[in-house]
């Protein structure tokens, strides 16, 4: 009787044990209104129970909208997480999106994306995302820097952007195929040798120019070569390649460790690519560039 009641007793813990282990799932969504019955703010867990987003309504988007926005957070979350998982960062958490209406520079942190231009449909949700939940910066630390690159960092976010919202008119593609803005760009002979994107001694004057007079072209330019390239890599040798190098301290290395080739190699195979494969632009559409 007494070895009955310890197993018993061993099933009771173990059960109990398991239930603690649980992810926590939120089958609603928990709002709170202000007097005027609009939501300020919204928490609900993904689908996997793993994480938890607060939305800050500071648009005052409506409940429709808000719902939104909502379907749209899960859909990416589960896009970017279960097939782009960065294997060498852990997300945060509890993630906060605050919702703006003016037109600015969306931005993220490791746990707070700032999103703007949310009274319309084209907002850079994705990007935004990416660079959240795969992480930039010292992983080891868990912090955000530049140290490790842009290439990779921006290339990736402006490459899952176009994949997940082709339709959304956002930088730096503004409804365009990448890789066409790339070809033009490539006729133009305007094109930046990749060696200048990837290497952090001198990423800086293109992501971030000091030059304010030529900043916007400079990094539209930057952000159009890394997504393009970043988008073949992807394409032509597989996503598993590509998180390899992702995020890197020594990018320009550990692309000759995993490709098996030199950077200028693969720059051109890309741009043979690009040339051969891809259509141009036609003029109404040259008309939709950002800096024609």
């Amino acid at each position: 009787m007494r070895l009955i009641y310890r197993f018993f007793l061993f099933f009771i813990i173990l059960f109990a044990t398991a239930c603690s282990n649980e992810k926590p799932t939120i089958t609603k969504p928990l709002d709170k209104r202000n007097h005027e019955n609009t939501i300020i703010t919204r928490e609900f867990y993904t689908n996997d129970g793993k994480t938890k987003f607060i939305i800050d309504n500071k648009a005052q988007l409506n409940d429709h909208r808000l719902d939104q926005i909502d379907h749209e957070i899960q859909t990416f979350y589960y896009e970017i997480t279960h097939h782009y998982k960065n294997p060498h960062y852990d997300w945060e958490k509890a993630i906060k999106i605050v919702l703006r209406s003016e037109n600015d520079i969306s931005f993220a942190k490791k746990n707070e994306i700032v999103l703007y231009n949310t009274l319309g449909d084209h907002y850079l949700l994705p990007h935004e995302l990416t660079h959240t939940l795969l992480g930039f910066g010292d992983f080891k630390q868990n912090d955000f820097n530049a140290q490790y690159g842009y290439l990779t960092q921006e290339g990736l976010a402006v490459y899952l952007q176009e994949k997940f919202s082709p339709e959304k008119i956002v930088f730096p593609t503004n409804g365009l195929e990448i890789h066409s803005i790339m070809k033009y760009i490539i006729a133009e002979k305007q094109n930046i040798p990749l060696k200048e994107l990837a290497s952090n001694s001198t990423c800086y004057k293109y992501f971030n120019s000091p030059n304010q007079g030529n900043a916007d072209q400079l990094l539209w330019k930057s952000y159009i070569h890394s997504g393009s390239f970043v988008k073949y890599l992807i394409e032509r040798y597989g996503k598993n390649k590509f998180l390899q190098v992702y995020n890197t301290p020594d990018f320009i290395s550990k692309v000759n460790q995993i490709y098996n080739k030199s950077l200028e190699e693969l720059e051109k195979e890309w741009i043979s690519y690009i040339r051969q494969n891809v259509k141009d632009l036609d003029i109404q559409q040259r008309g939709k560039l950002l800096f024609p």
